[in-house]
């Protein structure tokens, strides 16, 4: 914006508005959520402990196929 105007003399104006948001919906959390959810946490609370395994085997099982190098976190101790 400082360039624009000083080093190119454009008459602009900019009106510059923060407005946040949430990647998740507060509805898909529980009623008194933890402060902070690893992915890994949530996931497994939203989709079940089996379907969550079966997606992240499939995860890495792709990432092999392709020789990419896939960083799982590990769980939390």
């Amino acid at each position: 914006m400082d360039y624009c105007q000083n080093t190119l003399h454009l008459n602009l104006k900019f009106d510059i508005e923060f407005l946040p948001f949430r990647l998740i919906s507060i509805q898909c959390l529980p009623e008194d959520p933890p402060e902070k959810y690893t992915k890994r946490e949530f996931l497994k609370m939203k989709m079940g402990l089996e379907k969550y395994q079966r997606m992240e085997d499939a995860m890495i099982q792709w990432a092999s196929e392709k020789n990419y190098e896939l960083c799982v976190a590990a769980p939390p101790s």
